[in-house]
This record gives structure tokens, sequence and C-alpha cells, in this order.
């Protein structure tokens, strides 16, 4: 069976319309507004640890991929998660009205690992989503998804991260429906 954060959605639109129905019957399991917070401070916890391997290993292949240096990955790591402190994101919480919808993020390739802001209010708020990140880095979402399965998996099971290129308008359609 296929991991459902890591879906290569390059060959099927019929992929991207089980992903979206998974997806839509997920939304009546969403556990609450504290929960999703605390299920992503816990996983923003983790990857602020430099050492933590999967942190690393994601480094490790974007840094091959790209041809980035390790230290710099990881000083742009820790500034996109320096926002997300456990305090910002009960804080956060606290306001919100829970919505079940589903959105999709396709996110840009000349900010890498830009879209979290938008995504962590998505999954906060209840919404499923559906991540396209780019293909000149494809790694970091996936990995995010993955150790977020390993802390709350009910959590992550509104997360979905596809992977397809730019030409694939028809599944960029799907996920806009």
């Amino acid at each position: 069976m296929t991991d459902a954060s890591q879906i290569d959605l390059r060959a099927q639109p019929t992929a991207m319309r089980e992903t979206i129905a998974r997806l839509r019957q997920n939304l009546a399991r969403f556990p609450g507004v504290p929960r999703a917070a605390n299920a992503l401070a816990s996983t923003f916890d983790r990857w602020r640890e430099r050492g933590f391997p999967e942190r690393r290993a994601a480094i490790a292949k974007i840094a091959a991929t790209t041809g980035w240096s390790t230290q710099v990955l990881d000083e742009s790591i820790d500034a996109l998660l320096a926002p997300f402190s456990r305090d910002a994101l009960e804080s956060f919480a606290s306001s919100v009205v829970p919505r079940a919808q589903l959105g999709g993020f396709i996110m840009p390739a000349n900010v890498p690992r830009a879209g979290m802001h938008e995504l962590v209010v998505a999954l906060i708020s209840g919404a499923a989503a559906i991540v396209k990140p780019s293909n000149r880095e494809p790694v970091f979402f996936h990995e995010f998804a993955q150790t977020l399965r390993k802390i709350d998996p009910t959590i992550a099971s509104l997360l979905e991260v596809a992977t397809f290129g730019r030409e694939r308008e028809d599944l960029t359609r799907l996920m806009n429906k």
C-alpha cells in the first residue's frame, strides 16, 4: 500500500480523484483545533532539532539535488520554523472556528518551503490540504508530512503531498475543484 502522504501523481488523474475523496472523508474525523495545534507544535519541535534524523536526511537530499549547502539549508529551515512555537500555535488555535473544507496549495519554487504559514492555518482550522511542492525541491513537505504522520496520524490524514510536473494542468484543475 502506498503511503498516503507521498503519492506520486505523475501518472494518473484517478490517483488525484481518490486522494481528494479520501481527504474529504477524513474531514469528518477532525479531532479538534487544540489537538491539531498540538500535533503541529510537536512536529515543529522535532524539526527544530538540528540532529533530528528526518531533518538531516531531508537536508542531505535537498543539498544533493539543489546544490545548496547544508549550512544554508539548516539556517533556512530554522528561519522557517521560528514563528511556529507551541505558544504561537496555541494562541492562534484559541481564536479559530473550525471549517471542514479542502484546499490545494501549490508551493512556489522561488522561495523554498514558502507556503508553510498558510498550510498550518488550514490544518489547525480543520481543513484538509493537498500540497503540490515545487519539482525543484520536492523533499521538505514530504518529509514534514511523514513526521506529522508519526506524531498524529489522524491530523496527518488531512494532509496529502502530491508530486507532479507543472505541465499536468489536468491535475492542477482537479486540485481546484
